[in-house]
């Protein structure tokens, strides 16, 4: 996709008025089979990307997110919900020293803060990007209810846990990230019509940029 001239091409515009995917999940979309390109180690990869110009809300948004499942959910269902979001083995986390997701996801708190410290003094989320979806968590149990078949069962108990432990908007953004990345038994694996109608009409009541379902687009039957 091309970006405009002069914009780097890993420095998404923050916060949901973006047009892109924010926070964790934009994060674990570099936590491909070809990560390790750009460093060798996890927190090299998340140094990589968090580069000088990055504007302050996009770590903001990161920051918190990882707070969130830190506090939110338990180790197991922070690991079911990382490995299906990212190409992630099982020694992922030991990589950096960390426990367990729970420890990865502090030290993606603690690299967060570390950039935040040379950023201007200031930097604060705006009114939409501290928009959490409550009102909107009964909408996004429907769509995890409609798509639990199409993720592993672990995965689906995680991210239903989290419209209530985390956020209903962060359970959102991550079971997006998640459906075109988990091990599907079927062979060509789609959305459906009424899946991607769904998911879309969530995505605008959550006032997400256009090319927030972009990864869902490759998988869209339609």
């Amino acid at each position: 996709m091309d970006l405009p001239d002069g914009e780097p091409r890993n420095r998404p515009r923050p916060g949901k008025a973006a047009p892109f995917m924010f926070g964790l999940p934009w994060l674990m979309s570099f936590f491909h089979q070809d990560a390790y390109h750009d460093g060798p180690t996890p927190t090299a990869v998340v140094k990589y990307h968090f580069v000088e110009d990055l504007a302050p809300e996009t770590v903001l948004l990161v920051r918190r997110d990882a707070q969130r499942l830190a506090a939110g959910l338990d180790a197991g269902r922070i690991d079911a919900i990382w490995r299906t979001c990212t190409d992630s083995g099982p020694n992922f986390y030991r990589r950096d020293g960390a426990a367990d997701s729970t420890g990865w996801m502090r030290h993606i708190v603690g690299l967060c803060d570390v950039w935040l410290s040379r950023a201007p003094s200031g930097a604060a989320l705006a009114e939409a990007d501290l928009h959490e979806g409550w009102e909107l968590a009964d909408r996004v149990r429907a769509v995890l209810g409609e798509t639990r078949g199409d993720l592993p069962p672990e995965v689906g108990d995680a991210l239903e846990e989290a419209v209530d432990t985390c956020t209903p908007d962060l359970a959102f953004r991550l079971l997006v990230r998640a459906l075109p990345n988990a091990p599907h038994s079927q062979p060509y694996f789609t959305i459906t019509g009424e899946q991607y109608a769904s998911l879309t009409e969530l995505a605008a009541a959550f006032d997400y940029g256009e090319y927030a379902l972009e990864d869902l687009d490759a998988v869209f039957d339609g």
